[in-house]
């Protein structure tokens, strides 16, 4: 026995010196040479936030597989059983862009523009004095094809809206994501269930942060993540499962736009070489992906809020008493961005009694950053196989219960047309979208039905056919939802701390005391008055 110990012992040495430098394929989603090991964990000298990405890779084939050499520091992350893995490299940046969540003008649940819907106006109106009405300045994560971050990949499904890209792996891959910051505020990419040191935690909290936990305006870091198998799919899962991956500089990065899904495969073989996932297959009978988030948009707790007031409902008088309010529930310190310290953000709702409409108009109901059923790409043929990843974040207004009309799934080995979802809760659905028509997906939850958390999706008989069958007339031209508008150029500080300075107008106490209402005969009533129908 001791002899068969000593030889174990002397083959796992020999192996371990045999692998202190391995070879791993990389499976690149965006054509870029890998780095060395010590520019993947962020350590590429001259960038204070993290690693850069070479631009000499750029120029590598966006199909070709190439090799890295992973020292012994990557073993832990990559290799722990010390086999090759798959790394999978996506390039992510955070910008700017101009959202509208409405952008068909319509409430299509309604059949009403938005400015004649008693449901949909009070939040949608822009030209009411001290109201920013549909459209904000946001941030969203969104792909690129290499390191130089000119070229921004086509939206895999334009159903995803203001989600971020989906990032897959297999069970055993390491994702490398290649964050570029294009906003004017620090955020990072921070995702649930990988495996990670802490520099690639992408979040900030405690006395000790990572350096990819807060990445400043114009830097890049390079996050690695393992997927081990705790992050695949359980016993009792289907052989996908869905994760979210989102900023953590504060839990208010979501409401400025930035959260994506992390899609992790049980089965070897299941992604190609462009991490695109071989569907209809032997290994992955689904035929197609659909991703919906159900946050309810808090505007007013996003970084964003003083340049949106600025730029939106700056048209009324402004007094002394509001200067600087606009900031005051940016970020997650409780204080005023560009302002003092410590700051009473309860203010807000105090001045004039009336503020809590203002906050209202600004709490936005979508699905995929699309209310009022706007959301677009939601098309199917007769009897496709789809699976449904759903996810949840917010605060305890996120009590959502997602309802499809026209159809049912396989929700965790039940046969079910509703899911609960919660804050930071994500659900796998496969469905067979078999009865014609055009349906609704819409939260159960009344208030948040009432405020616009409704899409349609349509299922035809036939490739070429329209709406057809079943259901309701198709309500809108979906194809023709406009992508968001890009942003200019990012402002220096001087320019952020100026705009964090702005003050509220005082108009906003006397047209919006009603609206903190949260009953519907209230709301409704408030509405009309605003309609000019009382």
């Amino acid at each position: 026995m001791r002899g068969h110990v000593g030889a174990a012992a002397s083959m796992l040495l020999a192996a371990a010196a045999t692998t202190l430098v391995l070879a791993a394929t990389f499976t690149n989603a965006s054509p870029v040479s890998p780095p060395s090991s010590k520019t993947a964990h962020g350590d590429t000298r001259g960038d204070a936030h993290g690693s850069s990405a070479s631009k000499s890779s750029s120029k590598s084939s966006s199909k070709s597989s190439s090799t890295a050499v992973l020292t012994t520091s990557d073993l832990r992350l990559c290799v722990p059983e010390i086999v090759p893995c798959t790394v999978r490299t996506y390039y992510i940046a955070a910008d700017e862009v101009e959202w509208d969540y409405a952008p068909t003008g319509m409430d299509n649940f309604a059949m009403l523009p938005l400015d004649e819907s008693p449901l949909a106006a009070p939040f949608t109106r822009q030209e009411i004095p001290g109201r920013i009405g549909r459209k904000y300045i946001k941030a969203i994560y969104q792909e690129y094809e290499d390191a130089t971050f000119t070229q921004r990949r086509p939206k895999e499904d334009p159903s995803l809206g203001i989600v971020g890209p989906i990032l897959r792996a297999e069970v055993g891959d390491t994702l490398r994501v290649v964050f570029k910051n294009n906003a004017r505020f620090n955020f990072s990419l921070h995702p649930h269930a990988a495996l990670y040191d802490k520099n690639s935690e992408g979040a900030v909290g405690g006395s000790i942060n990572g350096r990819g936990a807060s990445v400043a305006p114009g830097e890049t870091f390079t996050y690695l993540w393992f997927v081990p198998d705790r992050a695949g799919p359980g016993p009792l899962d289907l052989d996908s499962i869905v994760w979210a991956y989102h900023s953590h500089v504060s839990d208010n990065d979501i409401y400025a736009g930035l959260y994506g899904a992390l899609v992790v495969y049980k089965n070897r073989g299941v992604l190609d070489s462009r991490n695109v996932p071989r569907f209809n297959s032997v290994l992955f009978p689904v035929q197609r992906e659909i991703v919906t988030y159900w946050v309810v948009m808090a505007e007013t707790l996003s970084p964003y809020l003083a340049l949106n007031v600025e730029r939106y409902a700056g048209n009324a008088t402004l007094t002394n008493e509001e200067q600087q309010l606009a900031a005051s529930l940016s970020r997650a310190t409780g204080g005023v961005v560009g302002g003092p310290t410590g700051t009473n953000t309860s203010t807000l709702n105090e001045i004039g009694g009336g503020f809590g409409g203002f906050e209202e108009s600004n709490r936005m109901h979508p699905i995929n950053g699309y209310g009022w059923g706007n959301l677009p790409g939601l098309d199917f043929k007769q009897n496709e196989y789809v699976r449904w990843y759903q996810l949840g974040l917010g605060t305890f207004l996120d009590l959502h219960v997602l309802h499809w009309h026209g159809i049912t799934a396989i929700v965790e080995g039940h046969q079910r047309d509703t899911i609960e979802l919660f804050p930071a809760t994500f659900h796998v659905a496969d469905a067979r979208m078999d009865d014609p028509g055009q349906w609704m997906l819409h939260c159960h939850v009344n208030i948040h039905f009432d405020d616009g958390m409704i899409a349609f999706f349509r299922i035809h008989k036939n490739e070429n056919a329209g709406t057809n069958g079943h259901g309701w007339a198709a309500p809108a031209n979906f194809s023709n939802v406009p992508a968001p508008k890009a942003l200019g150029p990012v402002p220096g500080q001087k320019a952020i701390a100026e705009a964090s300075n702005i003050r509220l107008p005082d108009v906003i106490t006397t047209i919006t005391s009603s609206m903190a209402a949260k009953h519907g005969g209230a709301r409704n009533a408030t509405a009309a008055t605003m309609l000019g129908r009382a």
